[in-house]
């Protein structure tokens, strides 16, 4: 069964509900895990033509992200380095463009 496409509105509420403090960093983060925030930075830390808006580092989010998937990095700094590294840019980019039916974004 395949996943569905990852949702950037749901994405970026949920690290919103972090910025504003209504959500733990694990609750976040495992919102964001299946959420598909993964494929997004893996899509644009892989592919040299897919660009994120200026001051993001896909490269560093995944290096990052596969730090928490395999335990050696806890949720808080992870998002404090996801928060680094253009995360809510990212996600405010993709969630209007996909508002606007702009698949290219």
């Amino acid at each position: 069964m395949d996943r569905p496409p990852a949702d950037p509105a749901k994405l970026l509420s949920s690290w919103r509900d972090w910025e504003t403090e209504a959500s733990t960093p694990g609750r976040v983060v495992a919102d964001l895990k299946t959420g598909g925030m993964r494929d997004i930075i893996e899509h644009l830390a892989g592919d040299p033509d897919a660009t994120g808006p200026e001051g993001t580092d896909a490269t560093a989010m995944l290096a990052s992200w596969m730090e928490w998937e395999t335990g050696n990095r806890p949720p808080l700094p992870l998002l404090e380095v996801l928060r680094d590294e253009g995360a809510p840019v990212l996600l405010e980019s993709l969630a209007q463009a996909a508002a606007s039916g702009d698949a290219s974004a």
